[in-house]
């Protein structure tokens, strides 16, 4: 929503004391009333509108008016269906290999998600609450691993078909460039769901766990495009790893967490921190309350939070390994896990989770006796019961950090449950019941009006005002982008002294939101020099092997590209011999009649050539999955940019008609007709031809002959002539085909140009971008205009009839209409109240 200062929310004379009074009610509030509170008044509101169009037919007969109605009705009962049955998701992200599926395991209950020593997660794995089991692996486009529907498998039978179909993807991502991540959604029991006070969420919300890849899984624009909005929606565990907190490492930590959570465009207001694999602490390891404070500092720092955040520490395979023991059940209830899957999972946790316990133990010799008891039983193949399998979890969730997760993930979702699930469902109804309201609010103005006199000095201003706002806003439209056209032509000139020209216009004219375009594009370009092309000059100036730039490569472009890029670099390397050096060249020269020479001329043009092809394709996939990583920033930029411009409207609208409320009406329906940002181009990459191929001729020896030459030798006294046959040159023109390969200096400069060269592109589409969006909000806004202007003029119309004939029974009815709506706004107020303010 575009909000300006006249917005409709702002000038509603609401009356707030039924509001308040309930919001004083709910301390400290829940989800369960805040849930019943919303649905409450949702009835109220839908049930009052509708009566106060069944009560005035004559009214709500004009078909403006009609169809607004039936659009709040359409708003409304959506609304209201998703209501009874709203969906709270949370989802699991974090750096490379910090063990989320683990986590999302001991989350539900069960075995599902596939756990590997390496980077597992491909696409998205939605678990879903349901009372049956059932299996869906969406069709995608050129699917190479088996899509369709499987009802009633087993949770081995789950995490192996799900296993093989992630592996499948990640032997695919070797080969193919495109290759479109899996979509798998597992419908059946999770332990938020079996056991409610976890989270303290009443029966009829429904609960999902979403398991996102690793960002290494995600390196395309079109996966990440179908990630974000699912962390947009979701409360999230961010994952780290212990591993990498160390003074060493923990700056490629914090880099890699930066970039995961602005690429994924996450909630940095929902997200709960986690330390995992805590239990790999060493004795000369700092203590831990102080490494998770420094972390909190650094993460405040490189996220922008507000205050530090929730960082636990974790160990997810002790509560994987004891929660997946017990199940999905309340703990008041048996559990339903068989003996055999028990004593397995346990056998796992005594030996992988030996340290811990130990450490857990220490100091309590009765607990430990009866740990190492427990754990003779299972290698014995005893049973577990129930009774003792509730006191084993109960200590790993207390040793693992589980119980502190749950304590802290269920504040969070009470925090923001109104943000993440009710907001976006009421939206549309508020949109249509403002722009119902406000033209309901302009007829009741004119309904008041008692003079013939009056209705035709109205009707002959909304003429003038129509024509008068129509000019102006052309002519805002026109100074407008006259500004903007100067400002875009020196951003598109790229250089430092254009870019100043830039940044002074923008704070001449005013203009909002710029400043946040050019941190995105300087944004894009630095991850493309530093994180593809600087590596890559590395590898090339060092002579360093294939596998290292493989390895290098992969973790930013799709592994398929990477490889293409090692085998082009370890052929070019190959072909790149016997040449001259020549400022900043290599050069190659062979005969034109020299065949075999030709052939390793050609060999080492084509291995560079290709080289730098897959190179180019590297950078451009790159820029693509970067410009989709910065898409909401571009489009919060966008929405701040026309800001400006759309209050201005506003403003012209409520100078020119500041009677009858059509300031209001006319931006209520502007309101639901604007739409979102249109999709930015992301083809801006150009680079130059980089090989420099000729036919040159040069003089040389081209052949031999051979004379007769007469000389003397001997002392002056006894000279004496003599001949010799010796062998001369022919000097001739001899073609020669000369290849100029640019060194990997020049080469990485090359490909720096080519960014440069893409980011005046780039400011060129942007502009393009912003003039097409801002276009289109000038014609909604004009579309609005005559759209509440026409029904103006209708009712004056009709009302000009009304005066004639007789005006007491219009009066009184239009006095019970203001007083039905001025509830139904109060009704609107309070919802608003319930999910902002909490």
């Amino acid at each position: 929503m575009l909000e300006c200062s006249r917005s409709v929310n702002n000038v509603y004379p609401f009356n707030l004391g039924r509001a308040i009074a309930l919001l004083n009610s709910m301390t400290p509030p829940n989800v369960t009333e805040i849930l019943n509170s919303v649905r409450q008044l949702l009835n109220e509101l839908g049930n009052g509108t509708e009566d106060l169009a069944n009560a005035h037919p004559e009214v709500f007969d004009d078909p403006e008016l009609k169809a607004q109605v039936e659009a709040f009705r359409s708003a409304y009962e959506e609304a209201r269906e998703r209501l009874e049955n709203p969906t709270l998701s949370i989802a699991t992200l974090g750096t490379t290999s910090s063990g989320k599926s683990t986590i999302v395991n001991a989350l539900i209950g069960r075995r599902i998600a596939p756990i590997l020593n390496t980077e597992m997660s491909g696409g998205i794995l939605r678990l879903r609450v349901s009372d049956g089991s059932r299996l869906v692996i969406e069709e995608t486009e050129h699917p190479y691993w088996e899509t369709g529907e499987w009802s009633g498998l087993s949770d081995d039978e789950l995490y192996s078909r799900i296993r093989s179909v992630m592996l499948s993807y990640h032997d695919i991502r070797k080969k193919e460039k495109n290759c479109f991540a899996p979509q798998i959604t597992n419908y059946g029991a999770l332990l938020p769901a079996g056991d409610r006070a976890l989270l303290d969420l009443p029966a009829g919300i429904d609960i999902e766990i979403i398991d996102l890849p690793g960002l290494k899984s995600v390196q395309d624009r079109a996966n990440l495009q179908v990630i974000q909005p699912q962390v947009r929606k979701s409360c999230s565990l961010v994952a780290l790893d212990y591993g990498q907190v160390d003074e060493e490492k923990r700056e490629r930590l914090l880099e890699e967490l930066k970039e995961v959570v602005t690429a994924l465009n996450g909630r940095t207001d929902s997200m709960i921190f986690l330390l995992n694999r805590v239990d790999m602490r060493g004795a000369d390891d700092f203590p831990l309350e102080q490494q998770i404070e420094r972390l909190q500092r650094e993460i405040q720092s490189v996220l922008s939070l507000k205050t530090p955040p929730d960082i636990i520490p974790f160990c997810a395979r002790l509560l994987y390994y004891a929660q997946c023991a017990w199940g999905t059940r309340n703990g008041d209830l048996s559990s339903q896990v068989s003996q055999e899957t028990r004593l397995k999972l346990l056998k796992a946790m005594f030996e992988d989770c030996a340290v811990i316990i130990t450490q857990s133990t220490r100091g309590n010799k009765e607990l430990r006796r009866w740990f190492r008891g427990i754990e003779d039983d299972v290698d014995d193949g005893e049973a577990i019961d129930d009774e003792t399998m509730r006191k084993i979890l109960h200590y790993a969730l207390e040793w693992s950090g589980g119980e502190q997760l749950w304590d802290t993930l269920r504040q969070r979702v009470q925090d923001v449950f109104p943000q993440l699930v009710v907001v976006p469902i009421l939206i549309k109804v508020f949109n249509n019941f403002d722009s119902l309201i406000t033209k309901i609010n302009t007829i009741a103005e004119i309904s008041k009006i008692e003079e013939l006199e009056t209705i035709k000095e109205l009707q002959e201003t909304l003429e003038q005002s129509r024509k008068k706002l129509h000019k102006k806003i052309n002519k805002s439209q026109k100074v407008f982008f006259e500004d903007f056209q100067d400002i875009r032509k020196d951003l598109k000139e790229n250089t430092n002294e254009s870019r100043n020209r830039a940044i002074e216009k923008i704070e001449q004219v005013g203009i909002q939101g710029f400043s946040d375009f050019t941190e995105s594009v300087k944004a894009i370009k630095d991850d493309i020099l530093l994180k593809l092309i600087r590596p890559v000059r590395e590898v090339l100036n060092k002579k360093q092997s294939v596998y290292d730039l493989e390895d290098k490569l992969q973790e930013i472009i799709v592994p398929s590209l990477a490889n293409q890029i090692a085998r082009a670099y370890d052929l070019m390397r190959s072909n790149l011999v016997n040449y001259k050096k020549d400022s900043g060249y290599f050069v190659f020269s062979a005969r034109v009649n020299d065949q075999k020479e030709i052939q390793k001329v050609d060999h080492a043009e084509k291995a560079v050539r290709t080289f730098f092809e897959t190179m180019k394709q590297a950078i451009v996939k790159r820029a693509e999955f970067s410009l989709q990583a910065k898409a909401k920033d571009f489009e919060d930029a966008l929405r701040k940019l026309a800001k400006s411009n759309v209050c201005e409207l506003s403003h012209f609208v409520s100078d020119e008609l500041p009677d009858l409320e059509l300031d209001q009406a006319i931006f209520a329906e502007f309101e639901q007709k604007i739409s979102i940002p249109l999709e930015l181009d992301e083809q801006v990459f150009d680079f130059l031809e980089i090989i420099q191929s000729d036919v040159i001729n040069r003089s040389e020896e081209v052949d031999r002959q051979t004379k007769r030459v007469t000389y003397t030798e001997g002392s002056c006294l006894n000279k004496q002539e003599k001949t010799k046959i010796v062998s001369e040159p022919i000097i001739g023109e001899v073609e020669y085909r000369e290849l100029k390969i640019p060194n990997f200096d020049r080469m990485a400069k090359q490909w720096i140009q080519g960014v440069e060269n893409a980011e005046s592109k780039l400011w060129d589409k942007l502009g393009d971008w912003v003039v097409r969006y801002l276009d289109e909000i000038n014609d909604k806004f004009n579309e609005s205009i005559e759209e509440v202007l026409e029904l103006a003029n209708r009712m004056l119309k009709e009302k000009e009839t009304v005066i004639e004939q007789s005006a007491e029974e219009s009066s009184n009815r239009w006095s019970e209409i203001e007083s039905q709506q001025n509830l139904l706004k109060s009704i609107r107020q309070q919802l608003t109240s319930i999910t902002v303010h909490l």
